[in-house]
């Protein structure tokens, strides 16, 4: 299993689309401001390079989890797909700050550090994962709900379509109930 503070990361990503999101509301304000695109400074990227560093350090836990967690046998009685949410879900993240504008820097920190306080204490109290959009959008990993034999439900990490229960053998385990599927035959390596 991942360290304690690597899952607290992994899944703090969770929120790292709404820098993209703030990149974009800013980038549509200063644009409705200057109606020019030559107005634009390097420092009006920061949140863009911050979602790319974002995406960057997901993918380096995943590797790091392949590569240094061991590989345990699984036997699956049922499987389902968990994506189903997963587009009100990611709506969700557009709603509340599309029409926000923000003056400073301040505001988009009060904001960050708002949603990191909240993720915070929702992972303390609930133990529990929330769907990571990285991993769903930019590197293709599905969500599923497996329960083995032995009736242990886990969210399984998959970019292979899973659909029978004899397609799964082997998982890495992420965090308490996040299993990432490292079947040989699963091309997400």
């Amino acid at each position: 299993m991942l360290a304690d503070y690597l899952k607290f990361i992994l899944f703090s990503l969770n929120f790292s689309p709404v820098l993209l999101i703030l990149w974009f509301v800013n980038l549509i304000t200063k644009y409705s401001k200057v109606h020019t695109l030559n107005k634009f400074t390097y420092g009006d990227f920061y949140l863009l390079g911050s979602f790319v560093i974002c995406i960057a350090i997901c993918w380096f836990i995943i590797r790091l989890a392949r590569r240094t967690l061991p590989t345990h046998y699984i036997q699956l009685k049922s499987i389902k797909s968990a994506d189903m949410n997963f587009q009100p879900m990611f709506l969700s993240y557009f709603l509340p700050i599309a029409k926000l504008e923000f003056k400073d820097v301040n505001d988009i920190v009060i904001l960050v550090v708002t949603l990191l306080l909240f993720l915070t204490f929702a992972i303390i109290n609930n133990q529990s994962y929330s769907f990571n959009p990285i991993l769903r959008l930019v590197f293709g990993y599905k969500h599923y709900e497996v329960q083995t034999k032995k009736e242990f439900t886990y969210i399984m990490l998959s970019k292979k379509k899973l659909i029978n229960p004899s397609q799964v053998n082997s998982y890495i385990q992420l965090a308490d109930y996040v299993i990432l599927n490292a079947t040989t035959n699963d091309q997400s390596k």
